[in-house]
Parts: structure tokens; C-alpha cells; sequence
């Protein structure tokens, strides 16, 4: 579970932070107000893909063992029983983690930049 959301993560905050430096050439790093926001914006998207991802696992982690339902069959009882929006259960509640890797991408980011610098 936290291979694909630190895969996905990885996807949305550098696909973000390449349009921002393509949008802005001349200024050199992401400032780091602008960083956090990219970088939640990032985990905003990344919840949006792995949750349902999510629900379903802990699902089949939590069934009994005789129930051999498959991704498939738990989707479909979902959105017949509770709506296909039940699949996103608890997706409000992990909206507040998201500034977590925004913030260590952003040390990332810094620490990679201040040794580079001293470096060379």
C-alpha cells in the first residue's frame, strides 16, 4: 500500500514541479510556500487514485477466510449496497496527512540543493 502511494505521489509531485518549472524558467527553485501547496496538491491526487485501492485491501484483509470475493465482486457489492462513492470512505479524514509528504519532499528538495551547492 505504501509502495503505490509513494509511486503515485512521486508521479503527480514531479509532474507538478516540471510545470512549474516550465511556467517559471528564469526563477530557479520552487519557493517553499509554493512547494507545500504543489506537493499537497499532490497527495490530494495520489488519495484520489489509492483509496479505493485502499478500501478494497483492508476489505479483503478483514473477510472471513471461506468468503473468496475477488477486487471485482467487492466493487460491485459496494456500489450496489453504499454507492460507488463508498470506495473513497475516509478520504476526507486523510486530506490532513497529505501536507506530511508535501513537507518531506519539500526537505528533499532543500537538503539535495544546499549539498549540490557545496559541493560544486
Amino acid at each position: 500500500e505504501k509502495f503505490t502511494f509513494n509511486g503515485i505521489y512521486f508521479f503527480f509531485y514531479s509532474y507538478l514541479k516540471n510545470d512549474w518549472k516550465r511556467n517559471n524558467p528564469t526563477k530557479g527553485e520552487m519557493p517553499m510556500a509554493i512547494a507545500l501547496i504543489r506537493g499537497s496538491f499532490a497527495g490530494i491526487l495520489t488519495q484520489l487514485f489509492t483509496s479505493p485501492l485502499s478500501t478494497i485491501q483492508k476489505i479483503l484483509q478483514t473477510s472471513h477466510s471461506s468468503d473468496k470475493r475477488g477486487a471485482s465482486q467487492i466493487i460491485s457489492k459496494m456500489k450496489k449496497e453504499q454507492g460507488i462513492l463508498a470506495l473513497w470512505s475516509g478520504f476526507g479524514m486523510s486530506m490532513i496527512l497529505v501536507i506530511n509528504p508535501a513537507i518531506n519532499m519539500y526537505c528533499y528538495e532543500y537538503i539535495r540543493h544546499y549539498l549540490s551547492n557545496l559541493f560544486h
